[in-house]
């Protein structure tokens, strides 16, 4: 699995997230990101609580008040080819 982080601002102008990701210990992690252009941080952690599962966890802190700002997120990307037998089938849960 990998990922990147995707953010824009309004029109859909690319905002970009640098990140900082480093290994704290086995199955921990951690993610420092900045985007100056909608001036916020983020910290993250990342666990294994389960053999399966992997737990993000993100605090986002907005310094600036924008308007017609898109968003954003993460974009996983997950190689079933050679690792579905491992993962299990995949899953998508809705709110």
């Amino acid at each position: 699995m990998s990922s990147d982080f995707v953010f824009w601002r309004n029109n859909w102008v690319w905002a970009g997230l640098s990140a900082q990701f480093d290994v704290m210990g086995p199955y921990l992690y951690s993610i420092l990101g900045k985007s100056p252009a909608l001036d916020l941080t983020l910290d993250g952690r990342v666990t294994r609580p389960l053999d399966q599962q992997l737990v993000w966890e993100f605090d986002l802190n907005a310094r600036t008040r924008m308007s017609d700002v898109i968003g954003g997120g993460i974009a996983f990307k997950l190689d079933l080819a050679a690792f579905g037998s491992e993962l299990g089938e995949s899953e998508l849960f809705g709110r």
